[in-house]
């Protein structure tokens, strides 16, 4: 129970949660959903209030990685680095029949659409497999 008695790891912890409910007038949190096309999926992420510069889309081998920051400062320090608070943070893998080359996202009136268009039109490879006896 010592770390109850810890006053700067609760004024820490304090600020943090100050910092995530008073930046910008409160934080809403981010909606996803992901829907199956055609020819391609789409992941919707909608955040109201949150601008196209606070997204950040990666990609790292066969995950796609999508995040929002928001910029603050901390009270305490005078230096001219921003602190930056995680709002949003989503890892999907890439299914192998996406064309990870021409991914794309477009951000439009608080909704960001990223489109992973498939490499060709996808065929469903369903059969049962026989096994051979020796």
């Amino acid at each position: 129970m010592e770390f109850i008695k810890d006053n700067n790891m609760w004024r820490g912890f304090l600020k943090q949660i100050d910092l995530m409910n008073t930046l910008n007038g409160g934080v809403s949190m981010a909606s996803m959903n992901m829907e199956e096309t055609e020819n391609s999926l789409v992941i919707t992420v909608s955040a109201p209030g949150v601008s196209p510069e606070s997204f950040n889309i990666f990609i790292d081998h066969s995950k796609l990685i999508v995040f929002s920051t928001i910029p603050g400062r901390h009270p305490e320090e005078e230096s001219e680095l921003p602190l930056q608070v995680p709002m949003f943070y989503k890892t999907f893998d890439i299914p192998y029949f996406v064309d990870g080359n021409n991914i794309d996202a477009v951000y439009e009136e608080g909704v960001l659409q990223v489109t992973l268009p498939y490499r060709q039109k996808r065929t469903s490879l369903q059969r049962k497999i026989d096994i051979k006896h020796s």
